[in-house]
């Protein structure tokens, strides 16, 4: 795979994707001047990253963001109203 699949893959910018391969946060190898990616390898450091995400919280990943409210000012985002918000200008 290149950068550019990976990246789309991950929602970032394949430059980023080379940058973590660049300083060995990432699984890659280069070919002449370009970044290739195993998908075998891509796949396990989404699966490490997501264990790592669930021993962190307790919880499965699906349930890492809903875990801790967000919390913005004066509000607690998963309990304001709409209208609460929308009047309070956040």
């Amino acid at each position: 795979m290149i950068s550019e699949e990976v990246g789309e893959i991950l929602r970032v910018h394949p430059r980023v994707i080379e940058r973590w391969a660049r300083r060995g946060e990432f699984p890659g190898f280069k070919v002449g001047r370009f970044w290739r990616y195993r998908r075998s390898s891509l796949d396990a450091w989404i699966d490490k990253k997501l264990s790592i995400s669930s021993v962190d919280t307790g919880a499965g990943p699906e349930l890492h963001n809903q875990s801790s409210p967000v919390l913005h000012g004066d509000f607690n985002l998963q309990e304001a109203s709409c209208r609460d918000v929308i009047d309070s200008g956040v």
